[in-house]
């Protein structure tokens, strides 16, 4: 599988500040190292990298995250468990995945953007911008009130 980039890809800077920690749950390196770049080139300013289910869910219990790209498969098992701790963590989520959108698996979650491999750099910027909009993105301490 490839993922086609295309340079340049940058947010405008009222959307670049929101994300300084986005979580990539990915359990194939090369496509994570793909999305990482890309999440970086669209002003994201650190992007942490979990490929198991165990992982991420001691990620996300440990650390603040502005926002996650999630595959909806890890080696074979669903990640809906994740899916439901990212949303009882109020982080906004986009599922990166082979399936499609209008696809079943989604019913809990027709609210989340789904990103369909192989994705362009536009379609990350286009979910970022999305993500960015939820109301849930301003959830860091420094910020809640």
């Amino acid at each position: 599988m490839h993922i086609l980039l295309e340079f340049p890809v940058s947010l405008s800077n009222s959307v670049r500040t929101v994300f300084d920690k986005v979580l990539v749950i990915e359990d194939h390196a090369l496509i994570a190292l793909d999305l990482e770049t890309i999440l970086l080139d669209c002003g994201v300013r650190s992007v942490v990298v979990a490929p198991t289910i165990a992982h991420a869910l001691k990620l996300i219990q440990e650390t603040v995250f502005d926002a996650a790209f999630l595959d909806f498969k890890l080696n074979e098992t669903t990640t809906l468990p994740l899916a439901i701790a990212l949303r009882e963590a109020n982080i906004p989520f986009a599922f990166s995945t082979g399936y499609e959108a209008g696809d079943s698996i989604f019913t809990d979650f027709q609210d989340c953007a789904v990103v369909t491999k192989p994705y362009l750099a536009s379609d990350i910027r286009q979910a970022l911008l999305t993500l960015g909009s939820s109301s849930s993105v301003s959830r860091r301490p420094s910020e809640a009130g």
